[in-house]
């Protein structure tokens, strides 16, 4: 699978027309053919960074499909290129990335194919982690022993997915975490009083990945979404 991750930067006063936009027009052609999905669309929680600020993420079930996809967004006089074109009115800049999932990382299944979803806003926490310099063989090992296994439905984070940038699609040592907040109430006692907040019996038998993590990067960037009630995954 190819994971199309972008961020879209909308013009202000414009985001309601924009979100319409997706959810009329832009899904159901993405989806027309069958070969890529819209798994997730979120906005940016209030208070959590720039305004205006939404992100999504299309699966694509291998690289001819992803070729083809480029060539409806290229090509003049497709229905998918009018979109691209005409969403100038609201958005303001698109930020893409072609991804690929690591090796131990779930794999969403999304809805079925014309499913309308309306559902509950759910919450992520969406971190872009920045390996040491030619480390990201060694990260992607280490968050997979180390951290991975102490997620889950029953506990404060979910991993639905883990994304590493394809060759040539940009920066090469950044590692995205896709992580459902399971429990909004413990996750507010981390942000008001920090990690030492939630360590429950499993983590403490863990490994402590805030120190492990140190041995393979020392920066990351966290981000809180939201789905928006059409988001398939929720």
């Amino acid at each position: 699978m190819i994971y199309i991750h972008e961020s879209h930067h909308v013009i202000g006063g414009h985001m309601e027309a924009f979100l319409e936009s997706c959810k009329t027009e832009w899904k159901p052609l993405i989806e027309a053919d069958g070969s890529a999905r819209l798994l997730w669309f979120w906005l940016w929680a209030h208070g959590t960074g720039p305004g205006y600020r939404a992100a999504s993420i299309i699966q694509v079930e291998d690289w001819n499909a992803w070729g083809e996809l480029v060539d409806r967004y290229q090509r003049k006089g497709s229905d998918l290129h009018d979109w691209y074109e005409g969403a100038w009115k609201h958005r303001r800049k698109v930020e893409s990335k072609v991804t690929t999932p690591v090796e131990w990382s779930p794999i969403p299944e999304p809805p079925a194919a014309g499913q309308v979803a309306e559902h509950p806003s759910s919450i992520y926490l969406h971190d872009v982690a920045y390996p040491y310099s030619g480390g990201v063989e060694k990260y992607i090992e280490t968050l997979g022993k180390h951290y991975y296994p102490f997620l889950g439905p029953d506990r404060l984070l979910s991993m639905e997915l883990c994304l590493r940038l394809a060759p040539g699609a940009g920066e090469p040592h950044e590692v995205t975490l896709v992580q459902k907040i399971n429990d909004a109430d413990a996750f507010g006692r981390l942000l008001t009083h920090g990690e030492a907040a939630h360590v429950g019996a499993d983590e403490a038998r863990a490994t402590n990945w805030m120190e492990v993590g140190l041995t393979v990067r020392d920066q990351w960037l966290s981000q809180v979404f939201r789905t928006v009630p059409w988001s398939p995954l929720h």
